[in-house]
């Protein structure tokens, strides 16, 4: 199994960013969720400059599977009316330093961007550290979005299934336990998203050094194939971005993830399936 170069997403701080808010060509991407009852999100409030993506444009539902990657010239068009090509400089950050900035940094490196970093504490983080914010939305100048899909990136549930048994793979499942023990995919590793993760002041990643050994412990070794699952693909790639970020460079993200999977029929599953032939999990 072999694959091209990727360039892993960088992590940065609030102070990194206050320092780099007036570098020509960074492009700063919320993508947090607006709450407009609690006058939570983008208009609200955000970090100057930054422009607004709302991620449910980038994921459809596709046979009754939410969480499904749009056409490639649909998110070419989404991602050039946001302004941004292949070579921009991005920084993305969401609430919390959650899946959704995870999981736009996944997209744009699986389709070949080069020079991706997400903010550690999104949001929250910049609060705390008293950067300025500012209600004036920003409209970006428009441009030429062409991607080159890593097929390295992303796992599919065929692949998956040809590799159930390759002793040169492992199966991550970051659900939670309960979701886990509802249904799972066989011979899978149970290590929820969150484990990684510590929240003082803000949540960040764990150190390194501990890190990798929370991941080693459990089996999940970098000279394996992993492969990331959820429910519906976006909180395993904040589970690929930590990967990625330690220095493993064989990493899928399973798009379909157990959503996908747990409606196949023709593919195997741990735990018990209904009348209908589901395995009935809906936890989020």
């Amino acid at each position: 199994m072999t694959q091209r170069t990727l360039h892993p997403p960088q992590l940065v701080d609030a102070a990194w960013l206050a320092g780099h808010l007036a570098d020509p060509g960074l492009h700063l991407v919320d993508v947090r969720v607006e709450v407009p009852d609690m006058e939570i999100g983008y208009p609200w409030g955000h970090v100057p400059g930054a422009v607004h993506l709302d991620m449910r444009e980038l994921f459809t539902e596709v046979d009754g599977v939410p969480g499904r990657l749009v056409t490639q010239s649909t998110a070419e068009r989404i991602l050039g009316r946001q302004g941004l090509t292949r070579e921009t400089p991005v920084v993305v950050y969401d609430e919390s330093f959650g899946p959704l900035s995870a999981q736009l940094a996944w997209l744009l490196v699986h389709y070949g961007h080069t020079d991706v970093r997400v903010v550690e504490g999104g949001w929250e983080a910049w609060e705390a550290s008293g950067g300025p914010v500012s209600t004036e939305p920003v409209a970006p100048e428009p441009a030429l979005y062409v991607a080159e899909p890593d097929g390295a990136t992303l796992a599919t549930a065929n692949w998956v299934a040809a590799h159930l048994d390759h002793p040169d793979v492992v199966l991550l499942d970051v659900r939670t336990e309960t979701e886990y023990q509802g249904g799972h995919l066989p011979g899978a590793i149970n290590l929820p998203y969150e484990s990684a993760l510590h929240y003082d002041p803000a949540p960040a990643l764990r150190p390194p050094d501990e890190l990798r050994r929370h991941f080693t412990e459990a089996g999940v070794t970098p000279d394996k194939e992993i492969v990331v699952y959820c429910r519906t693909g976006a909180r395993s790639a904040h589970t690929w971005l930590a990967l990625r970020r330690l220095g493993y460079r064989r990493v899928r993200n399973y798009e379909g993830s157990w959503t996908e999977w747990s409606r196949r029929l023709d593919l195997p599953v741990v735990g018990e399936r209904d009348s209908e032939g589901c395995v009935s999990n809906e936890s989020r």
